[in-house]
């Protein structure tokens, strides 16, 4: 299980945009994320994983991902 660090670094990365509730109340979405963080913690959270590759076929992973035939995550493992 990644830790709250390692989740609080990549959720630059993702497809995250500012709502109008964010500019709104920021402290609002700040009070949630930390909840989401701590439930993570907790091991609350347990994502779906559809299917999990070795990192040598990121290839066929990003081809799975693209088909949309899984319901869940697809994992890169190393």
């Amino acid at each position: 299980m990644a830790s709250a660090a390692a989740v609080r670094r990549a959720l630059p990365r993702f497809g995250r945009r500012e709502s109008p509730q964010a500019e709104r109340d920021p402290a609002l979405i700040s009070r949630n994320l930390a909840e989401l963080l701590r439930w993570w913690e907790a091991g609350r959270l347990k994502p779906l994983v559809a299917k999990v590759f070795p990192l040598p076929e990121a290839g066929e992973a990003l081809t799975a991902v693209l088909s949309r035939r899984y319901a869940g995550k697809i994992v890169l493992e190393t």
